[in-house]
């Protein structure tokens, strides 16, 4: 839940932006990004915890890094205003992994190796156990999306 759905206002696609990068910073850390004892307390982290960015492996490329500060922003006006610029940012990343910004936009034709997918989900996000990646995927949706970490390690294809 976005900072502005749990301040009890209006929610856009912006909030959807939130939430690919809690789920990403999930992924890539293994961790729950705001867990409270109660519904309240993880609202209010929400609202107000520093979001520690240094969790983040240390490989963590430093545009995946940009990218989920910008995802992240709990200011609306300055939080990246829609889900496509994501998808440009990362495909721009694995177009040129050094980062000149000269490396030309392809088309986006992500799969995982097939070692990814004849695992189930047994586990939470980065448990080691299967995670979101497996093939049951969440809710039940096989290839609903690509692990941070076949990202990260270049079984992209």
């Amino acid at each position: 839940m976005s900072p502005e759905q749990a301040a009890g206002k209006t929610a856009d696609r912006r909030s959807d932006v939130w939430s690919f990068g809690v789920v990403l910073y999930e992924m890539l850390t293994g961790k729950r990004l705001f867990h409270g004892e109660t519904v309240s307390y993880t609202l209010a982290d929400v609202l107000r915890a520093e979001i520690d960015f240094k969790k983040l492996p240390p490989n963590t490329p430093p545009a995946i890094r940009e990218l989920l500060k910008r995802c992240l922003d709990r200011d609306i006006k300055t939080r990246l205003q829609a889900i496509g610029e994501a998808r440009i940012a990362i495909q721009k990343y694995l177009a040129n992994p050094a980062g000149d910004g000269e490396g030309p936009v392809r088309p986006c034709t992500a799969r995982v190796e097939p070692e990814r997918r004849d695992r189930q989900f047994e586990g939470p996000v980065g448990s080691g156990s299967g995670g979101a990646e497996g093939s049951a995927g969440v809710h039940g949706h096989a290839e609903l999306g690509v692990g941070a970490e076949a990202v990260m390690q270049g079984r992209i294809r």
